[in-house]
């Protein structure tokens, strides 16, 4: 509706399909930077003969094509490529895409587990010269320069607003909308805004228990019992794991190691009887850091900025104490201040590990040091949660 008001486009259905079709002929493949949203399409343009295709910012939805330079096939599923070609068979199996599986538990874009056959990746347009079989890739969006603020009070409200934005365009739809539901903070959340759009006695959510001790039913009854929503509830067992195991390799197309797949599977399964859409807190997380590793990206992504000095000190102090997979770094003498860093500096010109000029450099970086050592003691200390 945005766009349609932005750009005066007439349209004859309303549907996104035709705005992104009308804004293409306007903007050509700079149309991609005005949506919002999640998007894998093609477009056929026979004024220029050439096939433009594009993925959406944080790549939601699939795109895979083959393209060996003279044959080229796109869908939204390996398995549509497969239907056209056979490639189905051992000699066409990337080794580099199974060493990541391996290692990563998933393939990642641009790879396959196919050879000639790739996954467009996350905020990347494709154009194929029809005339010349020219094949161009690029990516059309960067994360902005920001400057970060640290008012907690504006950054909840911010956050609110872009929560409930992003919860509102995705209840406009033409087809039935409901909602995954943990009772984590992620789902809970989205559910509460989705009220805010429809009535509760209309609004589906679905949700899967489990036996044992890893069971979040009881939180997801607190929710449901405060909104009121249209509620269904599986509890996922032992045989729908044996029966769904066959058509596991059938949904994912190549290796996929989240056995997570396997009640996300049914519950869809589940939910597809009462609607066509759902919204989820999958990414809540991911935005949020709230897993270690997150923590440990952050300290890396600290220490890499560092000078290489600092990262030369860094990597001779001992290791003290471990959390989870982490290990939290500290000091010889078991502080993180200036002067501790400083007496490692000499320590270590003592023991032949860095040269004198080394040493003074450090020395002249006491100042320096002072104010970042705090900054430092939250990469290396353990995090309060």
């Amino acid at each position: 509706l945005e766009l349609k008001d932005k750009y005066n486009l007439k349209t004859e259905t309303g549907t996104d399909t035709e705005v992104i079709l009308k804004l293409y002929s306007i903007l050509g493949p700079d149309c991609v930077k005005e949506f919002n949203g999640m998007w894998a399409f093609a477009i056929y343009d026979k004024n220029k003969n050439l096939l433009f295709l594009s993925r959406d910012r944080l790549g939601e939805k699939p795109l895979y094509y083959y393209w060996d330079g003279k044959e080229f096939i796109f869908s939204s599923e390996l398995k549509g490529i497969l239907f056209v070609k056979e490639i189905n068979k051992k000699e066409n199996i990337n080794k580099e895409a199974a060493q990541l599986y391996f290692s990563l538990g998933f393939i990642p874009s641009p790879y396959t587990i196919y050879k000639n056959t790739y996954k467009l990746e996350a905020r990347q347009n494709l154009i194929l010269n029809l005339n010349n079989f020219k094949l161009e890739k690029f990516y059309y969006w960067e994360i902005p320069e920001y400057n970060p603020i640290y008012d907690k009070k504006k950054l909840i409200e911010e956050g609110k607003d872009l929560l409930k934005d992003a919860v509102r365009i995705r209840m406009r739809s033409d087809v039935p909308v409901g909602a995954f539901l943990s009772g984590g903070l992620d789902s809970s959340a989205v559910v509460a805004i989705m009220r805010e759009f429809t009535d509760s006695r209309n609004l589906h959510t679905f949700s899967i228990g489990f036996e044992g001790k890893y069971d979040e039913t009881p939180y997801i009854k607190i929710v449901v019992n405060a909104f009121k929503t249209n509620h269904h509830h599986y509890y996922f067992k032992e045989k729908d794991f044996v029966e769904l195991i066959d058509k596991y390799p059938w949904v994912y197309d190549e290796p996929f190691g989240d056995y997570s797949g396997f009640p996300t599977y049914k519950i869809s399964e589940i939910a597809k009887k009462y609607v066509t859409v759902v919204l989820s807190g999958d990414g809540g997380d991911e935005i949020f850091g709230g897993y270690l590793i997150h923590l440990g990206g952050y300290r890396i992504d600290f220490i890499r900025k560092l000078p290489k000095i600092l990262k030369v000190i860094g990597s001779k102090i001992p290791v003290k104490n471990k959390l989870n997979s982490l290990y939290l770094l500290q000091t010889r003498s078991g502080k993180r201040t200036a002067k501790a860093a400083v007496k490692i500096a000499v320590d270590m010109a003592k023991e032949g590990l860095i040269d004198k000029k080394e040493e003074d450099t450090v020395l002249n970086l006491q100042d320096y040091l002072q104010g970042i050592c705090e900054t430092l003691h939250t990469c290396y200390s353990t995090p309060h949660t």
